[in-house]
């Protein structure tokens, strides 16, 4: 799989420059702009979708509840990025039947006891990533750093490989998506008639 210097190396290819990194640490301006970039548009990448990869979930450490509208006051892991949806207590994702929840800071509000949290957590571990993320990633990278190394006054360059960071997000989301399968929760008109 691909490293993040793989992808900071690919984002530099989009734009035309050599894309000869061996490090994000290495004395250049790409290095430079990649390593300040690239976290950035990993975790933009990886909020606007539920990620099967990138997906985790955790019972949340219950605290003294300091609000009236909730009866439950929980702990926000420390590796959440973006909560996804809140499971009651007995419920799985195959019963789609997420629990109210309120985020305020890094703490969750909830009248839910003993919930579990269904989240996007912070990850670099590239190995993970789905060959379709990476390419996307790479381009959101590309709209990054190509405006500051190029300085395109126009702007032009970086807000197309916005646009193509965003069509190919949208096929590493649709690709993702087929791969989560949900049981039927329902009998077939034809096998409930036998």
């Amino acid at each position: 799989m691909a490293s993040a210097v793989d992808i900071c190396n690919l984002a530099l290819s989009h734009f035309g420059q050599d894309a000869n990194l061996s490090s994000l640490t290495e004395q250049s301006i790409e290095a430079e702009h990649c390593s300040r970039f690239y976290p950035i548009a990993l975790n933009e990448l990886l909020e606007e979708f539920d990620w099967s990869f990138a997906r985790k979930r955790a019972t949340l450490a219950e605290l003294t509840n300091d609000r009236d509208d909730f009866e439950y006051k929980y702990a926000r892991p420390s590796d959440c990025l973006k909560e996804r949806r809140l499971l009651p207590d007995g419920y799985s994702d195959d019963q789609n039947d997420a629990a109210v929840y309120e985020r305020e800071g890094d703490y969750i509000y909830s009248s839910e006891p003993l919930a579990t949290l269904v989240y996007t957590k912070l990850l670099t571990d590239t190995t993970k990533f789905s060959p379709l993320f990476v390419v996307a990633l790479s381009w959101r990278v590309a709209a990054y750093v190509s405006g500051p190394i190029l300085k395109d006054p126009s702007g032009g360059v970086p807000v197309r490989m916005r646009k193509v960071s965003d069509t190919m997000a949208g096929q590493a989301k649709a690709s993702d998506a087929n791969i989560d399968r949900k049981r039927a929760t329902h009998t077939a008109t034809a096998k409930g008639a036998r």
